[in-house]
């Protein structure tokens, strides 16, 4: 059986993933990096027994992630994946979402553990803007109500570094032709300068939770963030 753990979410998937690994009770583990698999690797994989003839499982990590943009090979490693039988056990983790294509390729016995960033965040991502400190301060109300400060915090991180690359005319590799249409638009309504201090305060934000030296919470660091720049 193919089991397949994917999404935005890559601490869930993560935690759900190693979660499953542990309970499991195959004497013959073999863990694989997909990051540099070949074609010939995965079919030696799929295809060779146990030494001592006992059960197996067989854990990849981020085969399609690592491919970019390879879709013909991509198929090709996702055609060898679905003829995975059902008495075999190979764990799938990978650091992004898949195509809804992608895993329709991998057959109709792959068990999919899909994990979804909340809409609400990215929300909030995008409606960061100067001049816009009441409603973004307001959609983080609202997010938090439903997700942690501290993911929040590191979805902030991970746009703010998204812009600053944008606006220097840099694109970021994980991103799609769609989302960095979108967030070229954004990153426009900053000067370099300001994305520059936004993701400088916001590198001192995360080293005085590291250390212990801010009485303030997440959340109030969060706020204070987006009442300085935005």
């Amino acid at each position: 059986m193919l089991y397949l753990f994917h999404g935005d979410d890559t601490g869930a998937s993560r935690a759900a993933y190693l979660a499953a690994r542990a309970g499991r009770s195959e004497p013959d583990i073999r863990p694989l990096n997909g990051q540099s698999m070949t074609e010939t690797d995965l079919v030696q994989a799929l295809t060779s027994e146990s030494l001592f003839g006992t059960e197996r499982l067989i854990l990849i990590e981020n085969l399609f992630t690592a491919l970019g943009r390879k879709e013909t090979l991509a198929k090709r490693f996702a055609a060898h994946l679905s003829r995975v039988s059902a008495d075999e056990s190979v764990f799938l983790w990978e650091a992004k979402e898949l195509s809804a294509g992608l895993v329709r390729l991998l057959g109709s016995g792959v068990r999919v553990s899909l994990f979804k960033l909340p809409v609400l965040l990215f929300s909030f991502l995008d409606g960061i803007r100067q001049g816009g400190v009441k409603e973004s301060v307001a959609s983080l109300e609202k997010l938090l109500g439903h997700t942690p400060a501290e993911l929040v915090f590191v979805m902030l991180v991970r746009r703010v570094r998204d812009l600053l690359l944008l606006r220097d005319g840099k694109k970021p590799s994980a991103l799609q032709s769609w989302q960095i249409a979108r967030l070229t638009r954004q990153a426009d309504s900053f000067t370099m300068e300001k994305l520059v201090a936004m993701y400088q305060n916001l590198y001192e934000i995360d080293r005085s939770v590291k250390s212990g030296t801010t009485p303030f919470t997440s959340r109030e660091l969060i706020e204070q963030f987006l009442i300085r720049h935005t």
